[in-house]
């Protein structure tokens, strides 16, 4: 046998156990889906949850946000003067 067979059998065989452990994972993802379901299915009435959150804390949320946009780029903008 030479060289190169051996190597082919070599990949062939690592592509089986690639193709085998993914058939695993894929199967084992399956079983967990089905579970969830299963467990979700009879307490499905509590959905969607409703939260009320006073426009107070929205508007700080997006204020943050908004700033921390400017921050990035106000960083941005520095690298860039530092390149030159």
């Amino acid at each position: 046998m030479s060289e190169r067979e051996r190597e082919l059998i070599f990949i062939i065989i690592k592509v089986q156990d690639i193709v085998f452990q993914l058939h695993r994972f894929i199967s084992t993802m399956s079983k967990y889906h089905t579970d969830c379901y299963e467990s979700m299915k009879s307490i499905s009435n509590i959905f969607p949850i409703e939260v009320d959150l006073p426009i107070a804390i929205l508007n700080d949320l997006k204020l943050n946000n908004d700033d921390d946009d400017n921050d990035e780029e106000r960083n941005d903008d520095q690298e860039l003067l530092d390149l030159k």
